[in-house]
């Protein structure tokens, strides 16, 4: 990231940072173990 500007060479990554800034500009943005991620996505808590 020279001079802050971000390199994004694929669509999926374009994608995802859209997804990113649209999160961060609602302030839906949270930190979350990967315990809970999978408990929220409906994976099986072992």
């Amino acid at each position: 990231m020279a001079g802050n500007i971000p390199c994004i060479t694929t669509v999926q990554g374009a994608s995802a940072a859209v997804q990113g800034i649209e999160a961060g500009i609602r302030g839906d943005i949270g930190v979350r173990s990967l315990q809970e991620l999978h408990r929220v996505i409906g994976g099986v808590e072992r």
